[in-house]
């Protein structure tokens, strides 16, 4: 008789051996008395790799590893469970669809009290400025249109505190930021420079942000500076930078909305 193969995704979550002994056992049970089974059993981690002689080798190892593949089959019967510590992929080959079932009920009625919770920590923009009021725009259409928190050196109490202790917290809240370098001071070199708070924090959140969700703002004719050379920009003309409107709310998406989708 042909086997029917019935597969199936289950994300954030990681079931206990008890479960996959059961769907195991479960799985014996099904089989002839006259019927042998082999076995794939491998476990994965950062730096090393194993395959398993024995089911009892595989599950003293299961729960310390990064990843799995529990697998079990003769002729057109098996089990094959695989996963790493946030999601598993379950296939089940009988030839009677009722047998496959049976097997996934045992995953399914385990679904809930195994449920992986992941904490997301709320999204919070930070926007690094110098004197030039046009950042208020940027966070105006930020907060107002699309109903994203916008944090800034100046929002919130600050009392008592110094300006490394403010610093920080707004590191460690912030989800992304955006440094905005309009022309301020003009330097030595006769060439517009943007204000030196700004710049200082430029390399403060791509050191901790990294280059992707640290982004420059730069405005025409503001001087580049090392930290930003060859890196990517989201550019306006000067005193315009509804400009970069389109570009930010783009930029939020792909960094934060879209791959926590």
């Amino acid at each position: 008789m042909i086997s029917i193969i019935k597969s199936k995704y289950y994300y954030k979550i990681k079931f206990p051996v008890e479960v996959i002994t059961s769907a195991y056992d479960l799985y014996l049970s099904k089989l002839d008395t006259k019927e042998h089974h082999s076995t794939h059993l491998a476990v994965y981690s950062e730096i090393e790799n194993w395959n398993l002689d024995s089911i009892e080798e595989f599950y003293a190892a299961y729960t310390e590893v990064e990843s799995y593949h529990f697998y079990v089959f003769t002729g057109e019967k098996s089990l094959s469970i695989e996963g790493d510590r946030n999601s598993v992929r379950v296939a089940v080959g009988f030839p009677t669809r009722h047998s496959i079932e049976s097997i996934f009920q045992i995953f399914e009625t385990n679904l809930d009290k195994n449920t992986i919770i992941v904490e997301t920590k709320p999204i919070k923009i930070f926007i690094g400025h110098g004197h030039d009021k046009q950042w208020r725009d940027l966070r105006n259409h930020i907060q107002d249109q699309h109903g994203i928190n916008v944090t800034a050196y100046e929002i919130g109490p600050r009392a008592g505190l110094s300006v490394k202790e403010v610093l920080e917290s707004m590191l460690e809240e912030s989800s992304m930021a955006f440094l905005i370098l309009t022309c301020e001071d003009i330097g030595t070199d006769g060439e517009m420079h943007a204000r030196e708070n700004v710049v200082h924090e430029v390399g403060l959140f791509q050191g901790r942000l990294g280059f992707k969700r640290a982004i420059v703002v730069l405005e025409d004719g503001v001087h580049e500076f090392s930290n930003i050379l060859g890196i990517n920009q989201i550019r306006f003309s000067k005193g315009n930078i509804r400009e970069t409107f389109g570009d930010v709310i783009a930029t939020i998406k792909r960094e934060l909305i879209d791959k926590d989708a």
